[in-house]
């Protein structure tokens, strides 16, 4: 707990990237991390889960003074409320770890769905336009009709 109130837990961003060892300040396995995360995101994720958050924005990280990645304050109470009585810091950073990375794998299925519809209707104009240029045309330049 920090500045001795014991109703707050503060989570940084750093603690779900998946690029950082943890050494460098990863502090949730690689399966509850998420690639560049950032504080909107993270904030998103724990309000979805029930919990009240508070956002410092231009805050860095101890391990990275040059880095002003924001940090979140997340109520304890909330925390012991919504995901259970035993739940500690370690818990609720796996709890959201987990959640955020779901929600980065379904954004990236949403988005390879949309590339590959795309993908499918312009081939399909292609393929129609193709059939449109190699129609005849009469004299003054319309398409002739096909029977």
């Amino acid at each position: 707990m920090v500045g001795g109130n014991p109703d707050r837990m503060m989570l940084w961003p750093l603690y779900f990237d998946i690029r950082r060892s943890r050494s460098e300040g990863r502090r949730v396995p690689k399966n509850a991390a998420v690639p560049s995360p950032d504080l909107d995101d993270l904030a998103r994720t724990t309000r979805s889960l029930g919990i009240r958050v508070k956002r410092e924005a231009d805050c860095s990280h101890p391990k990275r003074p040059w880095a002003k990645e924001g940090r979140l304050w997340v109520s304890t109470s909330d925390v012991k409320r919504t995901l259970g009585d035993d739940m500690n810091k370690e818990g609720l950073m796996l709890h959201v770890g987990k959640a955020w990375r779901e929600q980065v794998v379904d954004q990236r299925k949403d988005e390879r769905e949309q590339e590959r519809s795309a993908k499918k209707k312009q081939s399909r104009r292609l393929r129609q336009n193709q059939r449109r240029s190699s129609q005849t045309r009469n004299k003054s330049g319309k398409r002739k009709r096909r029977r």
